[in-house]
C-alpha cells in the first residue's frame, strides 16, 4: 500500500487459500472432515461423493444457464435419495465445517485494515 500510496482505490481479495486459509493439507480434505459429522454420517455422504458432485455442478452450471458460478445448493441438489430437508442440514454442516477449519491468514487482515484505515474501498470474489 505505501507503494502505491494514494493510487489505491479498491482492494480486491480471493478468498479461500488467500484471505482465508484452512487448517487441513489439502482443500479437499476438509470433505474428511465433513464426513466425520453426525449429518453426513447419517445419511452416508463420502469425501468421493462431495468431490465428485461438486465436479458434475461445474460441468452442468454453463449447460443450465451459461455461469460457471456454483453454489451449495448447486452441489448438493443432485442427492435426489435425500431429502429436501436432508440436503439443507448436510449444507449447513459443511458451512459449520468449514468455518471450524477456517481462519483468517494474518497479512491480508492487516492489509485490509491499512486499506480500511486509508478509506479504500473492498471488494471480495
Amino acid at each position: 500500500m505505501d507503494e502505491f500510496e494514494d493510487s489505491v482505490k479498491v482492494l480486491s481479495l480471493d478468498c479461500f487459500d488467500t484471505l482465508l486459509w484452512r487448517n487441513t493439507a489439502t482443500p479437499r480434505d476438509v470433505f474428511a472432515v465433513l464426513a466425520d459429522n453426525p449429518v453426513a454420517r447419517r445419511v452416508g455422504i463420502t469425501p468421493h461423493q462431495r468431490i465428485s458432485a461438486a465436479a458434475r455442478a461445474y460441468r452442468a452450471k454453463p449447460l443450465e444457464n451459461g455461469s460457471r458460478e456454483i453454489d451449495i445448493g448447486d452441489i448438493y441438489r443432485p442427492f435426489t435419495s435425500l431429502s429436501g430437508e436432508e440436503r439443507e442440514l448436510l449444507a449447513e454442516a459443511e458451512i459449520r465445517t468449514e468455518m471450524n477449519v477456517c481462519f483468517a491468514f494474518s497479512p491480508f487482515v492487516e492489509l485490509i485494515r491499512l486499506a480500511h484505515t486509508r478509506g479504500v474501498s473492498k471488494l471480495s470474489s
